[in-house]
């Protein structure tokens, strides 16, 4: 049977197929669930509860295209969680499925959000914007 391109299309459609079902397995093997009774962040490698950062921390209001905005600064967050020479690193923000590596500056800009556990950047784009957050990685 001579070689087509009719015998190749099927085995492209396979192969593609299989990609996307490792690749939905993955996702959902590496998902960190929210623990919503006690909700906590980890930040540099150590958990801190939520509702006692909350209660630590003076609120900032930010200005969005989608409105204001009221959460704990970040980068105050970063400090506290004794980060040395902050302005050297990246923060990788680590959601329920995402996660998005961002630098100094736009911590510098961004809150966490109570509602939803979310991050916002005003002066970056929606896709770094998260909620569910379950850590913040320092590198």
């Amino acid at each position: 049977m001579p070689f087509s391109t009719k015998n190749l299309l099927p085995i492209i459609a396979t192969v593609v197929l299989l990609i996307g079902i490792s690749s939905t397995l993955y996702v959902n093997a590496t998902k960190q669930p929210v623990d919503t009774q006690n909700p906590r962040v980890i930040i540099n490698g150590e958990a801190y509860d939520i509702a006692n950062l909350f209660t630590l921390f003076s609120e900032k209001t930010v200005t969005t295209d989608d409105g204001e905005f009221t959460g704990i600064p970040l980068d105050e967050l970063i400090v506290y969680a004794n980060v040395d020479t902050p302005e050297n690193h990246h923060y990788t923000i680590k959601a329920d499925d995402y996660q998005q590596t961002v630098n100094w500056e736009a911590m510098q800009n961004g809150i966490f959000y109570q509602e939803r556990l979310r991050v916002i950047f005003p002066n970056l784009a929606h896709s770094f914007w998260m909620y569910d957050v379950v850590e913040i990685e320092v590198t």
